[in-house]
């Protein structure tokens, strides 16, 4: 069967605004005792226009689909830290006892007023769901957090941690949708009229968007040609409630001289609530789960010289579905001609995480470094799409990968003391994943009811390989710097496919930006950055045939910086 339904090829002109604000400030209440506020504000506007022609899958040629976008994004950050240190007389075994705490707050918007998608077929007005739509959404979360952790170390030998915190994530989401339709004749027209009436049209369909939903063509009732209808959906909204609480106990201990352990575990507790709605009214029963989790973690530190070191790692650690993956709102993708939406059964993923890793550190701006690591996964989420063009997510029974990682970061000061200041940083890992996919069958015919194309394939979204690399000078008057950055993922899953339908692939992409600062003044400083030096283009594959490709260009941004 052919892979590719569609080819669509156009253009796209997009209008950005970014504009922010960021404040940090620091108060020293007494010696030993500080309280620091951060506050961040950012917004984003952009407004968008895509036309793409070609074949859609439906129509040999011809065909040309519109859309108008407009999306804004807000978001406002708070969050108070403090620091309390050397609480008990200096007399005390646990003189350096301290206690950390922090609160914070935030809200977020993501806000659509109108989106508008116009499709045409050799010049006349394609009237399928689709075309001739308006469509809005408005979502807001707002999140709350709070922790607190007391250290208490005992002699040098001995550090006792405790500590826990708790949150709060409400988020809020609204759509509509609006299309354009043809309207029917009155009941009192002659058939002449009637005639005329579907003539006329026939004549508008024709016409550019402008002109086909002109005022004077669109009413509730003939003789209006068109008439703009809600599309009735039943769960084109929903609220959704996260709270969290968590506690933790930790001991780090110093064994002997050259090796130190270090052990603990965390309680977690996860309340979520989902209630799909549609537009003002709630229209379906509230899905809940309750999450309790126990995460141990354990890592022991070698010294084996005094710049060498082997450190052994294991964690537990989950993975929750995020309230995109379980909302039962289906997304139009109008460009891609598919539809992604929820699934409400998902569970958390636990993952099992064990590291070694060698460090050598030869300078204190230098490290040569190896970790080999494993990571075992328990009901991993996955992205998986059909034929139908619907994307959805679902639990695998698990999944393992299986990789290494080097990095060196190199100070060219060994080489002159006139190269002081010029350094150089690569990475590369390296990683086999396989996942372990469900095989039910309700029906009993023996065959699994959800047939992967590839049986035998990595988790969805990891890559087998990943690069980066920076080069660079820092002035030693810290004046001035510039640095260029390089970074590759290689090419991973980005949905698997079912019923023979290939894995789509997101292709490596070959990032090179650079980044320059300036300090003018004492308490200022001047930043450049350029991003896609190398002008590269995001790519999508399936069965070895693009599906997606875009070109955001090169991006130049310029901000100025003030701290005392």
């Amino acid at each position: 069967d052919p892979v590719q339904e569609s080819n669509l090829e156009g253009f796209a002109y997009q209008d950005q605004i970014k504009w922010g604000a960021l404040a940090n400030l620091y108060f020293e209440l007494a010696d030993g005792h500080d309280l620091r506020l951060v506050s961040l504000f950012n917004q984003d506007a952009r407004d968008q226009f895509e036309s793409l022609s070609g074949n859609d899958g439906d129509n040999d040629s011809g065909a040309v689909r519109q859309s108008a976008i407009w999306r804004q994004r807000t978001l406002s950050f708070n969050q108070l830290l403090g620091r309390h240190r050397r609480l008990l007389p200096e007399t005390s075994p646990f003189h350096e006892t301290r206690i950390d705490w922090s609160a914070a707050f935030s809200w977020a918007r993501r806000f659509e007023p109108d989106n508008r998608y116009f499709t045409s077929v050799r010049g006349e007005w394609n009237v399928n769901p689709g075309s001739g739509e308006h469509f809005t959404s408005d979502l807001t979360q707002t999140d709350a957090f709070g922790n607190l952790q007391l250290e208490l170390p005992y002699l040098d030998r001995v550090t006792f941690r405790v500590g826990g915190d708790v949150s709060r994530s409400d988020r809020s989401f609204e759509s509509r949708r609006f299309r354009y339709v043809n309207l029917a004749p009155s009941s009192g027209f002659t058939d002449e009229e009637r005639q005329a009436f579907a003539d006329e049209q026939d004549r508008i369909a024709d016409l550019n968007p402008e002109a086909i939903f002109a005022d004077e063509n669109v009413g509730a009732r003939a003789p209006a040609l068109l008439t703009l209808s809600e599309v009735a959906s039943p769960e084109n909204a929903y609220r959704s409630e996260q709270l969290g609480a968590s506690g933790f106990a930790q001991m780090d201990w110093k064994v002997l001289e050259p090796w130190r352990l270090t052990a603990g575990a965390r309680l977690e507790l996860f309340n979520q609530e989902l209630t799909p709605r549609q537009f003002g009214t709630r229209s379906g029963d509230t899905s809940r789960r309750s999450d309790l989790d126990i995460l141990p973690s354990a890592s022991s530190i070698f010294e084996l010289t005094d710049d060498a070191f082997l450190r052994l790692v294991y964690g537990g650690s989950v993975a929750r579905p995020q309230v995109r993956e379980i909302a039962p709102f289906v997304f139009q993708d109008y460009t891609r001609r598919r539809t992604v939406s929820g699934n409400p059964d998902l569970i958390r993923t636990f993952v099992h995480n064990l590291d070694a890793r060698f460090e050598f550190f030869p300078s204190t701006s230098e490290v040569v470094a190896a970790t080999f690591f494993y990571k075992r996964f328990l009901h991993p989420i996955e992205t998986v799409g059909d034929r139908a063009g619907a994307v959805s997510y679902f639990n695998a029974d698990g999944a393992q990968n299986l990789g290494v990682e080097l990095e060196v970061q190199f100070d060219f000061k060994h080489v002159s003391e006139r190269l002081e200041g010029l350094s150089l940083m690569t990475n590369l890992s390296l990683i086999r994943s396989r996942i372990d996919l469900p095989c039910d069958d309700e029906n009993g015919d023996g065959d699994c009811d959800e047939q992967f194309t590839n049986e035998v394939r990595p988790m969805v979204g990891q890559a087998p390989w990943t690069v980066n690399a920076s080069f660079g000078y820092a002035a030693p008057s810290e004046v001035w710097s510039i640095f260029a950055f390089y970074n590759v993922i290689g090419p991973r899953i980005e949905t698997a496919g079912v019923n023979g339908l290939p894995d789509s692939l997101i292709e490596p992409f070959h990032g090179v930006d650079l980044t320059a600062t300036y300090r003018f003044h004492e308490n200022w400083k001047l930043k450049l950055g350029l991003e896609n030096l190398a002008l590269q283009r995001d790519r999508e594959t399936q069965g070895g045939l693009p599906v997606a490709e875009d070109f955001g260009g090169m991006e130049i941004g310029v901000s100025v910086g003030w701290s005392r």
